[in-house]
């Protein structure tokens, strides 16, 4: 919806559809994907200014945290580093004020934006995550704050060198496997996984979009019979 207003010239009213959400949080969200999409075409620095005087001053909800930590990456994309990593440490000195399941979340979530700057820092981060991660009563939780481990744990890896098949660094491995595990034995999610589930989704898209991981075609005979999923021990994948 944003993007064709924004190629059409017409900024205010995207920026007045941005204004319009209820929350700061969703505002700083929205802002960081449109100029990920079209950081050429938005006002961005006017936009941003904005949004960083009316932040909150620490962060009081784990929404308000994430929404700090995209607004650090808008900043980023924009060129502004010193904003950026200034703002991370504001959402820092935050996330150990809230309950233990949302540290952990935001601990990932920082740390994978951390490593996708190549911050030293980023390591710690994830450290904190990784010690807690486990505990996460809530399954979506739980594998939202996989996904960012396993965005993080990629990024410090470094780039795949060619040459003969090695195996992954161990911690980026380890994410990977307990969070399949999280997904295959928790009985929130039935028989069948839907393909519109946000949580899987995210974490299909955060294990493909490491450098170590290999995209393959998987057929079993099952297919044969089903045009949309596969039967794989009891679980059908689509």
């Amino acid at each position: 919806m944003l993007l064709p207003l924004v190629w059409l010239g017409k900024t205010a009213q995207v920026w007045g559809y941005i204004a319009s959400l209820p929350t700061w949080a969703e505002q700083a969200t929205c802002t960081r994907d449109l100029i990920r999409a079209a950081p050429t075409v938005v006002p961005a620095t006017l936009w941003l200014t904005r949004l960083t005087q009316a932040r909150p001053g620490m962060g009081k909800t784990q929404a308000e945290v994430l929404g700090q930590l995209a607004l650090a990456q808008a900043w980023w994309k924009c060129g502004d580093a010193e904003q950026a990593r200034a703002i991370v440490r504001q959402a820092a000195t935050a996330i150990p004020t809230l309950p233990p399941a949302a540290q952990t979340r935001l601990w990932a979530e920082g740390g994978a934006v951390l490593a996708s700057w190549h911050d030293p820092q980023a390591e710690v981060w994830v450290q904190r995550a990784r010690a807690g991660v486990a505990d996460i009563e809530d399954p979506d939780e739980r594998l939202r704050a996989y996904s960012a481990l396993i965005r993080a744990w990629g990024c410090l890896a470094g780039p795949r060198v060619p040459g003969p098949k090695k195996t992954p660094p161990g911690a980026l491995w380890d994410c990977v496997t307990d969070a399949v595990l999280t997904l295959k034995e928790e009985p929130k999610w039935p028989m069948w996984i839907p393909s519109v589930a946000p949580e899987v989704t995210a974490l299909a898209e955060a294990i493909v979009s490491v450098p170590w991981a290999t995209p393959c075609l998987l057929y079993t005979s099952d297919a044969a019979d089903e045009e949309d999923s596969v039967d794989l021990g009891g679980r059908r994948i689509i």
